[in-house]
């Protein structure tokens, strides 16, 4: 390697520490699951859920996952880390197809 090359690789894994270091002390005690403040977070609501893909398709259904951000509504705290969840659902057909949309095939 090139004396520029190393250079460049070793600023930007310094760099990318650095940043990491920031963000991960940048929370507060309180954004984790656990509250400081007493609060036992049993009123939760979704606030971002973001679409993992499909799984344990058999002939009448597939597992839809999903990982879920929680907050909580009496603390007003954002839960972390995120819950990875999987749902059963019917199979759904795509339109002029004979499969469903987890990519089944529908006899």
């Amino acid at each position: 390697m090139k004396k520029k090359s190393v250079k460049k690789t070793i600023m930007a894994a310094l760099l990318s520490l650095s940043v990491l270091c920031t963000t991960a002390f940048a929370f507060p005690a309180s954004a984790a699951t656990e509250s400081v403040n007493g609060c036992e977070h049993k009123n939760q609501r979704v606030i971002s859920s973001v679409f993992l893909g499909y799984s344990n398709a058999n002939p009448s259904t597939h597992q839809v996952t999903y990982e879920n951000t929680y907050m909580c509504e009496d603390c007003k705290q954002v839960l972390l880390p995120a819950k990875k969840e999987s749902y059963s659902e019917p199979h759904k057909q795509k339109p002029g197809t004979v499969y469903c949309v987890c990519g089944y095939y529908l006899h």
